[in-house]
């Protein structure tokens, strides 16, 4: 049996880091897909089948690029309605490259930690929920 361990939120990440725009794609460049805040709903999902295509620089998309398992934490955008702090989990459906765009920050789980647990946890602290 497992036992539980009080952790900062930064002790259970391998990686951390913020979106990226990049530019419109030029003829026959290659694109990827940037999810932006719209993508986000208030239950914590991402609707993958959204998104824009941007083109992005080889390394930084190398960099950047999201594998099933990350978080997206809305991190800039928000209104007196909606303060910032949604975050939704990418589960990789489509097969093209995808980043999260500038408004988004990317936080990367370590592999000691179930992302879903993680993304609940961030979701009730942004509600306003004591757990």
């Amino acid at each position: 049996m497992s036992k539980w361990t009080e952790q900062k939120i930064s002790q259970c990440l391998d990686a951390q880091w913020p979106g990226e725009w990049g530019i419109d794609p030029a003829h026959g460049s290659p694109g990827c897909i940037v999810y932006r805040s719209t993508e986000l709903d208030d239950s914590g999902h991402l609707d993958e089948e959204g998104g824009v295509y941007r083109s992005i620089p080889a390394i930084k998309l190398l960099a950047k690029v999201l594998k099933p398992g990350d978080i997206l934490l809305e991190v800039s955008g928000g209104s007196p309605t909606r303060p910032v702090g949604r975050v939704a989990l990418f589960e990789g459906t489509r097969k093209e490259p995808a980043v999260c765009a500038n408004f988004l920050r990317t936080l990367r789980p370590s592999s000691t930690v179930s992302s879903p647990f993680l993304r609940w946890l961030l979701m009730d602290l942004h509600q306003g929920s004591s757990i």
